[in-house]
């Protein structure tokens, strides 16, 4: 069985859904094409040597390859609360494409995700000296149900099971089942207690047991080790690092378009930095830790060095032992901001968080974090990621809705929404996009009419609805949202990870009230004063561009002649449907998810009124 509801609040008539399917892996592997990796069996040369370990913080939604064989389980810093360190496996009902491993029924039940090691040496140490029992080799991990996804229920598990490599066959050490509400990440420990594992080609999996439906029955592993005891009860990880992500420097918003941002000047700009950021850091030695110092870099989109702050004497970051603390940088608050210089409407940054271990500390993955600022066309709350679906049940015209605060006047252009696509479709029910000047009363100053879900992809499962005339919009507050038709639940995507409670609003009785769901609602309003279309004269001929190959396969190369500036793209189709939301342009340019047929790039700069739009012919024969 499979829980249908991950939060249901009887009173409001909002419910979160699970995923059902993964628009973070489906993404990655339209830009990566590169699934097949993980998937090779272990090669005599890969045998491991003791210890094996892996936290998950190392870069990827995939697990490592040089210790994993598979790659079914989903790689992520955000399907869990309060993780061991930044990082996890999450298993699940969907395979390595992001998509269930069986829908013809809700009744598909069975092994679900499955995470096993390559072989591991445990007949004999570097010296050739043979392990014994007496060496206490210990398998340890963190396990967390449910997380912020679905809760297992009874009949669904976790299970552990060693091979043996004379016999060749897979026997069970332990497993835990649903059914409860304990939510907290509990370490388990399994020691080498058979000498038959004492050999070499030990292998260890992890298999759940589930809903094969969708992302249910979830399960959160984290920090497996795999170690021989220094001393008897040893049960050390000796490492500090990050628990959770970094995130944006921007107070309330994740992302906001670069021109509004350009328009603050230097004192609205600083007023909507945050001066002091937290993040949290742990500590699993049985000590205190060294005084540690704190690196914070931000980079421009060019690799430049942009901001640098070090900890150093009393500023260093002491952790008590075994124990977490969250810390604020920089002391004193700063007064940076990101620079309004850069040419064009788009800018990228990446900031870099860094802790400097000490030498004894095991595992270095989890001591930087990142993060990826970046100003667009959009004002944004959520984090790009779902982790649920968010719906009004058995609301016919029910309403939800974001309050904005537009920093400049400006033209709305339509909306980016991220659709939980469902097992039911709901491809045909009809929504509208609407504009509020206010809620109560309403004040409706835009509808645009008779849109329906659709769930082909475009970045990151964002889906572009344009509106068919731009609104001009003075600066000041608005709310921008959704009105359902029918009483059909439409699942639009939710982030769990971002709060955004004060700006959400929803209506199913004729009265606006504040969400009770904790997370954000995933649409992001387009803002823009210039029309981007296709199949329109160029503009400033004597800037042109080169596309090449033209019929393409997998890759274009662009080539500029004399045309300063930043530049960015776009891809549509015939009909004018947008396949690839604009971007910064590059010389080359991957095009390996678009299918065989014919489309339309357009090159841009907002700011010098340039555009230019060719045919582009996507050929594999």
């Amino acid at each position: 069985m499979c829980l249908v509801l991950l939060f249901t609040n009887v009173n409001s008539q909002e419910i979160l859904t699970p995923l059902y399917h993964n628009h973070v892996i489906s993404g990655y592997l339209k830009k990566h094409q590169q699934v097949a990796a993980f998937n090779k069996s272990a090669a005599p040369g890969d045998t491991l040597k003791l210890p094996v370990i892996d936290d998950f913080s190392a870069p990827g939604i995939f697990p490592d390859p040089t210790i994993w064989i598979d790659s079914n389980v989903f790689i992520n810093p955000g399907f869990s609360s309060n993780p061991p360190s930044v990082g996890m496996a999450t298993f699940d009902g969907l395979d390595k494409t992001g998509n269930p491993y069986n829908n013809s029924s809700v009744s598909q039940y069975g092994v679900t995700d499955k995470l096993e090691s390559k072989p591991v040496n445990l007949f004999a140490d570097d010296n050739g000296n043979p392990y014994t029992l007496a060496d206490g080799i210990t398998l340890s991990f963190y396990y967390q149900r449910r997380g912020l996804g679905d809760n297992p229920e009874f009949g669904d598990s976790l299970q552990l099971e060693f091979y043996q490599p004379d016999s060749a066959k897979w026997y069970w050490q332990w497993s835990m089942d649903g059914g409860t509400f304990d939510f907290n990440f509990i370490r388990i420990f399994v020691g080498i207690s058979d000498p038959m594992y004492l050999k070499n080609g030990f292998r260890f999996r992890f298999r759940s047991y589930g809903s094969l439906t969708g992302t249910l029955d979830n399960w959160n592993l984290d920090y497996v080790i795999l170690k021989k005891q220094i001393f008897p009860g040893d049960s050390l990880i000796n490492d500090i690092g990050y628990r959770l992500p970094a995130h944006s420097l921007i107070k309330g918003f994740t992302s906001i378009p670069y021109d509004h941002y350009k328009y603050l000047g230097a004192g609205g700009q600083a007023n909507l930095m945050k001066t002091v950021d937290t993040l949290r850091v742990f500590n699993l030695f049985n000590t205190a830790s060294a005084p540690s110092q704190v690196n914070f870099r931000i980079y421009d989109q060019a690799g430049g060095l942009q901001y640098l702050y070090n900890t150093s004497g009393n500023g260093n970051i002491v952790i008590a032992a075994d124990s977490l603390k969250d810390y604020g940088y920089p002391n004193p608050p700063f007064s940076y901001r990101y620079p309004d210089s850069i040419p064009g409407n788009y800018a990228e940054f990446l900031l870099v968080d860094n802790l400097a271990s000490p030498n004894q500390d095991l595992n270095k993955n989890n001591d930087t974090i990142r993060y990826r600022q970046i100003f667009d066309n959009y004002y944004s709350y959520d984090d790009g990621s779902a982790e649920a679906g968010y719906s009004l049940i058995n609301s016919p015209n029910g309403k939800l809705a974001y309050k904005i605060d537009l920093i400049k006047p400006d033209t709305m252009r339509g909306m980016y929404i991220h659709w939980n696509q469902m097992n039911a479709n709901v491809s045909l029910k009809l929504f509208k996009m609407v504009v509020w000047q206010s809620l109560t009363p309403e004040n409706i100053i835009f509808q645009e009419l008779n849109q329906k879900p659709m769930y082909d992809d475009s970045i990151n499962g964002f889906r572009y609805y344009v509106f068919s005339t731009g609104l001009p919009l003075a600066a000041g507050s608005y709310y921008i949202g959704l009105v359902q038709s029918a009483a059909d639940a439409l699942n639009l995507g939710f982030d769990r990870n971002i709060n955004s409670n004060s700006k959400m609003f929803y209506n199913t009785t004729g009265n606006w009230l504040n969400s009770s769901i904790p997370g954000s609602f995933m649409f992001r309003p387009v803002f823009g004063d210039t029309v981007l279309t296709t199949g329109i004269n160029d503009h400033i001929a004597e800037q042109r561009f080169t596309i090449y190959p033209n019929p393409a396969d997998d890759y274009i190369n662009i080539t500029h002649h004399g045309a300063e500036g930043i530049y960015q793209y776009s891809i549509t189709d015939l009909s004018g449907r947008e396949i690839r939301r604009p971007e910064l342009l590059r010389s080359r340019i991957d095009v390996s998810m678009l299918t065989d047929g014919f489309y339309f790039i357009t090159i841009f700069n907002r700011e010098k009124g340039y555009f230019t739009s060719e045919k582009l012919v996507i050929s594999r024969q």
